[in-house]
């Protein structure tokens, strides 16, 4: 699956208005902060292109809403 899967994660500008991971480490929302951790470093699932993803993330924080 590692080999197959690919996830293309959409970029934000420079002001990071949604994807703050760090902030969100603990507390109600650490889950979602945890995955878009751990998927924005991940080296297997993540491709630049998005011709070649399977599936789309767009890096959107609820907890920030």
């Amino acid at each position: 699956m590692e080999k197959t899967l690919k996830v293309y994660i959409y970029k934000e500008g420079d002001k990071l208005i949604f994807h703050q991971p760090e902030a969100m480490l603990t507390g109600v929302y650490a889950s979602e902060g945890w995955f878009m951790k751990n998927i924005k470093e991940s080296k297997n699932f993540v491709t630049g292109n998005p011709e070649k993803a399977h599936l789309f993330y767009i890096p959107f924080s609820s907890r920030v809403l």
